[in-house]
């Protein structure tokens, strides 16, 4: 092995399979091994690496070549192994040589013209179409390194890129410039691209998978049934990556070139339905057409995918509308691509023979290989599958949810880097960004419906609440903040001590959000949209108990303008929450959720890189209600309490009434209860339904363990049980005058039951109502405007309601003290939190 440290890499064609898997195995070596890695492609990097070796430029190796030397000067000249990875696909065999022979040639002579003193490796990537399994039959199979060339008719263009290989190290040398090389011939490539590629042939079957999954078809072999029977092989990207680097670091195999598969071989036969297993998809095999004759060529592809996908892009769409995802994946599908590589009627085999002799042991699973493809392809790294249930009746919504793992956030947060400086984001006027927010908002106001009901089936909120309250208030949330984008100004001050000062407001980078599960449209409002008004990206977790009404959203996000990463949505519980809050390259998260679990948020904030933190946490929030409150306006406080059952952070689950009223006020708030305790039990999914049960059986096994406890420490009222024998219904529920330690007084119960105690005097009820550590919201029941603003001022809340239910309004701030969090959501206060004030003098 070289013992030459800090060796430079170059790497082409970063976008596609098996330059993508490069860079992905160089960023894991160490740096005394590899101190810089400099990546290129034509296209911006959809997916950048969070690695401060990796430096990426754009090149296009079609440029004339003094365009291209002056794209790699500024950072290839200290380069001491190029790997070249790049090609074109073309439908047409013969137009191959045309784009591929002047692409590696131009790569070379410009590479030894910028690195022409530190070049000392360069490895080619070519194929098995070196041994002309393009054009048919070929003896011997499988195929040896050594194998004499064919006569190829002038089609194999790997020939000619070898060749000018051999010429132009043989006239360095001549110069005294002694680089050497290595040539990498893998057979059939399959693994994951982050980006459309001609190769990508296991995300063409996924494709195939779930569409026929989704039309109820059988998945037939789409390939001939000499192909079907006969044994094949493949090779991992990842196996390249390895196979590369290994020869290219040592000094005792150079000049030399080998084959790669992955090590195994299977047979299509067996193959596919393991693979149809996966998808839960239904296989078969293909149809013979006619006879076999001798050499096969009566065999036909039993369904040309370039044909059959002709129709089935709003299929797919409707599979991402479902279940989230990317409409644009299905342009990685190389549907003619596949249909030659599984069409043929001949074997395809590479011997690996030459690298083990040499001392290569990498070995790949080929069945693992395209499972973990198929992983990347669904976009999560992670095993783990979640189920949702309806708490309706139990019901499995989906056992398909996936849980984002550390891998899946940190693509998404270089994918939110990657907008946020590379991409067109970032150049948005304030004008476009707002264009954007209200095409979303247009958007969802015309799904609103269908939204609504994906919210319902996991959380089993009634869809009229959803449709006409939450997306409503979403709706104009987002309308709210697209009126600020272009209207953030800064300041400046007078000069009066020779400075002249200005005040300019900077978006503050990556943003993410961390929702609960009780209201996940408002969430998405109130985090994403001032975010973004501001020009920052944003990364949102739903709750895993409700992913499924965020990920609906992805496509409209699309639909509304916004470039690639700018919006991010991620399903997934405390861990992808956990590698959020402590990921280093987040500028901000905001969370929604328990004080407990906020907690964590802020220490794992604080330990990573101090990002700001906003917590919107429990509450415990009380309602004073005076004598001289009138009963029907006081009683609203009940049915305000009910909205979602209880499940509410700024629900007053605790009310004072004054003992003059106490009776008059406890008989009609239990008349209330009741009312709707009989109207309990109806399809969340009915519009006319305006209670539903508890989100799930966690939840509700929490509620009544309290409501138990209740029972020893109060006056029961009303409820106080479940109601019927399906789903997680439990009646609203009343207690009377609690002791002051008990649990269901101090602690948020987030479910139906509330807590009434009876006061005196005025001072009384401030003092029992601040008796806590929550400070969220609270609610003033009177006429008397001027006890009701002296009230409202001595109240420890970050909000106050005089004669109505505390509901957030998307133009004034919402926060609380105390265990309820810091930091404001909505209103401006929303919007600046979202903005780093640079101050600027000038002399």
């Amino acid at each position: 092995m070289s013992s030459s440290p800090g060796r430079t890499a170059l790497v082409t064609g970063v976008n596609g399979i098996s330059g993508y898997a490069l860079v992905e195995y160089l960023i894991r070596q160490p740096a005394s091994e590899w101190s810089k890695i400099v990546v290129t492609s034509r296209k911006p990097l959809p997916l950048p690496w969070l690695d401060d070796r990796v430096e990426f430029f754009s090149l296009d190796l079609l440029w004339p070549r003094d365009k291209i030397v002056a794209a790699m000067k500024p950072y290839c000249s200290d380069v001491t192994h190029a790997f070249f990875n790049s090609y074109v696909h073309t439908d047409d065999f013969s137009q191959l040589a045309k784009y591929n022979i002047p692409l590696w040639e131009n790569f070379l002579v410009a590479l030894e013209t910028v690195a022409s003193t530190s070049l000392q490796r360069v490895c080619l990537q070519t194929g098995g179409k070196h041994y002309g399994a393009h054009l048919g039959p070929i003896s011997p199979v499988p195929y040896e390194e050594d194998c004499p060339r064919y006569d190829d008719k002038g089609q194999n263009f790997y020939y000619v890129q070898e060749d000018f290989l051999f010429a132009r190290q043989q006239e360095a040398a001549a110069r005294g410039h002694y680089w050497h090389y290595n040539i990498i011939r893998p057979n059939g490539i399959v693994s994951f691209t982050p980006s459309a590629n001609g190769m990508s042939e296991a995300i063409t079957i996924a494709l195939y998978f779930w569409i026929c999954k989704e039309l109820g078809q059988i998945a037939a072999f789409p390939g001939n049934q000499f192909f079907y029977n006969c044994v094949d092989d493949c090779s991992s990207a990842k196996g390249i990556a390895d196979l590369s680097v290994w020869a290219m670091i040592h000094e005792h195999i150079k000049n030399e070139a080998f084959n790669l598969v992955n090590g195994d071989t299977y047979v299509w036969k067996y193959f596919w339905p393991r693979i149809a297993a996966y998808f839960s998809a239904r296989a078969g095999g293909p149809a013979q057409i006619g006879d076999p004759t001798e050499g096969g060529t009566t065999m036909e592809n039993t369904v040309l995918l370039s044909d059959w996908a002709k129709d089935k892009r709003e299929v797919w769409n409707a599979i991402v509308d479902k279940y989230g995802g990317n409409r644009e994946a299905f342009d990685y599908g190389t549907w003619d691509f596949f249909d030659w590589a599984i069409g043929k009627n001949w074997p395809t085999l590479s011997s690996m023979s030459k690298a083990r002799k040499f001392g290569y042991q990498g070995y790949v699973d080929s069945y693992d290989c395209y499972i973990e493809t198929f992983r990347a392809f669904v976009e999560s790294s992670e095993k783990e599958l979640h189920t949702l249930r309806n708490p309706f009746d139990d019901s499995v919504v989906t056992d398909q949810v996936h849980h984002a793992g550390p891998e899946d956030v940190d693509r998404a947060v270089a994918g939110a880097i990657s907008a946020l400086k590379a991409g067109p984001w970032k150049d948005f006027t304030g004008v476009q960004r707002a264009r954007c927010l209200h095409n979303f908002a247009d958007l969802a106001e015309k799904e609103a419906a269908r939204l609504a009901r994906i919210e319902s089936l996991a959380t089993g909120r009634p869809v009229g609440g959803i449709q006409f309250f939450d997306i409503v208030h979403m709706v104009e949330t987002i309308r709210y903040y697209a009126g600020w984008a272009d209207k953030i100004e800064g300041q400046s001050f007078i000069d009066d001590d020779g400075l002249y000062k200005i005040i300019q407001y900077e978006p503050i980078g990556v943003c993410a959000g961390i929702a609960s599960w009780n209201a996940t449209f408002m969430y998405v409002a109130w985090k994403i949209a001032p975010a973004l008004a501001a020009g920052n990206t944003f990364i949102f977790k739903s709750s895993e108990k409700s992913p499924l009404g965020a990920l609906a959203l992805g496509p409209l996000f699309i639909q509304a303008g916004f470039p690639p990463g700018v919006v991010q949505l991620l399903s997934g519980a405390g861990a992808s929450g956990a590698a959020l809050s402590s990921h280093p390259h987040i500028s901000k998260i905001s969370f929604t959720g328990s004080a407990a679990i906020g907690r964590k948020v802020q220490e794992a904030a604080t330990r990573s890189n101090l990002k700001r933190v906003t917590l919107e946490l429990g509450g415990k929030s009380p309602a004073i209600v005076f004598p001289d409150a009138p009963m029907d306006t006081a009683i609203s406080v009940g049915s305000g309490f009910l909205a979602n059952s209880g499940q509410i952070c700024v629900a007053a689950s605790r009310v004072l009434v004054h003992a003059s009223i106490a009776t008059d006020f406890v008989d009609k708030l239990k008349s209330i209860f009741e009312a709707a305790a009989e109207r309990l039990g109806c399809n969340p999914l009915e519009l006319d339904t305006d209670h539903g049960p508890v989100a799930d059986r966690q939840q509700y096994d929490r509620i009544m363990a309290y409501i138990e406890q209740g029972k020893r420490d109060a006056s029961l009222i009303t409820g106080g049980n479940r109601k019927g024998e399906q789903g997680f219904f439990i009646r609203p529920t009343i207690f009377l005058n609690p002791s002051e330690h008990s649990s269901i007084w101090r602690e948020e119960i987030f479910g139906p039951v509330l807590c009434v105690k009876v006061f005196q005097t005025e001072e009384e009820a401030i003092q029992i109502a601040n008796d806590s550590e929550y400070g969220l919201a609270s609610c003033v029941y009177t006429t008397d405007v001027t006890r009701a603003l002296r009230v409202a001022g001595k109240l420890e809340s970050g909000g106050v309601s005089v004669n109505i239910p505390h509901l957030p309004s998307r133009n004034t701030p919402l926060g609380g003290k105390k265990q309820s969090g810091y930091g404001k959501e909505l209103g401006k206060h929303g919007l600046m939190s979202y903005l780093d004030a640079k101050t600027i003098h000038i002399k």
